[in-house]
């Protein structure tokens, strides 16, 4: 199942012109989170999920505000665009 969203997220991202390393750079974030949580649906996890992952992200891993900015609209574009739900805010940076 992730294949086949990231698959989608590259193809709408395409379309709608957004740079190669854009897209790369959101697929790969979007594959990291699917990663994360691999025994869960994409379209289950809730914002308190991602607000997990991102505490983990940054915990384990002492990424900087731009990683954080860079998940936050990676998995914001891909809630709006691919699943179409409201999870397009999570969290103000």
């Amino acid at each position: 199942m992730a294949c086949e969203l990231l698959l989608e997220l590259s193809n709408v991202m395409n379309a709608k012109g957004y740079a190669a390393k854009s897209i790369v750079n959101y697929l790969r974030e979007m594959r990291y989170l699917f990663a994360h949580f691999n025994d869960q649906n994409p379209r289950d996890l809730v914002h308190k999920d991602l607000v997990g992952y991102l505490n983990f992200v940054k915990r384990e891993h002492g990424v900087g505000r731009d990683k954080c900015r860079l998940f936050a609209a990676s998995a914001s574009f891909f809630y709006k665009h691919i699943f179409r739900t409201e999870l397009v805010r999570i969290i103000e940076i």
